[in-house]
């Protein structure tokens, strides 16, 4: 009964998840227009969205959040067979994946991925870690989060080397992505999602390439959704036994 009970509750979570995420993220993408706005001293006008271009129209849009809902969905079960519905992992694992499936959405609408957000998953992490609240020790969470930052900084500082006037291979906003999702997955689980996540974009390229090959070289691809889906990989597939520690 109490695990009937800890998987209905679960599910509704994961409905009331899916249904507040997009209503979340087109606020938070607002709002950072109208901050773009702002900045630029300038009124509702497309010099934003110039700076800020929607990477796909809403047809498109829709399919992607069903797909990413499905792959969330399959994460959240996945998770949940491997925690328990009613342990406190679970609920700490389901609170992070709940808040990357929300970045994604935002990355996905504004290729931005706001800093209050990534920043509140960093820490989250770090207290995750040092509360007990995950399998996870303090150390390993730090690791993980330097780990991430290190990854994905070495491109754009091999390229600083190379050519002074390179433009970044690696977005800011992505490589504090990565390093926020470290604090949760652990140094070793952290590299391997980075490298899973460039497999991912290469694979997402390669097929823009193919099917829209006038309008690839003018797409900028989202790379916050591509390293939240290996990190949900790396986490239920827990190729280093990261629920067993």
């Amino acid at each position: 009964m109490n695990a009937m009970l800890g998987a209905g509750a679960a599910a509704l979570a994961l409905l009331w998840i899916m249904a507040l995420a997009p209503w979340i993220s087109r606020t938070a993408s607002t709002r950072l227009r109208a901050s773009l706005c702002q900045d630029i001293e300038a009124t509702r006008s497309a010099q934003a969205h110039e700076l800020m271009p929607r990477v796909l129209a809403a047809p498109a849009q829709r399919r992607v959040f069903w797909l990413l809902a499905a792959v969330w969905s399959i994460g959240f079960a996945a998770l949940w067979l491997r925690v328990g519905v009613s342990s406190w992992s679970a609920v700490a694992y389901s609170l992070f994946f709940a808040v990357l499936f929300v970045a994604s959405l935002i990355d996905l609408d504004t290729q931005l991925l706001p800093t209050p957000m990534v920043g509140a998953i960093l820490w989250a992490g770090i207290l995750a870690a040092l509360t007990g609240l995950v399998p996870l020790s303090l150390e390993r969470a730090v690791l993980g989060a330097a780990a991430g930052w290190i990854l994905f900084s070495l491109p754009n500082l091999i390229l600083a080397a190379a050519r002074t006037d390179a433009s970044p291979a690696v977005g800011a906003g992505d490589i504090s992505f990565l390093a926020a999702a470290g604090a949760w997955l652990g140094p070793q689980q952290t590299i391997a999602a980075g490298c899973l996540a460039v497999v991912f974009a290469s694979l997402v390229t390669l097929g823009l390439r193919i099917a829209r090959p006038a309008a690839q070289a003018h797409t900028l691809l989202p790379f916050g959704p591509l390293i939240s889906v290996a990190a949900i990989a790396m986490l239920c597939f827990d190729p280093y036994h990261h629920f067993m520690a």
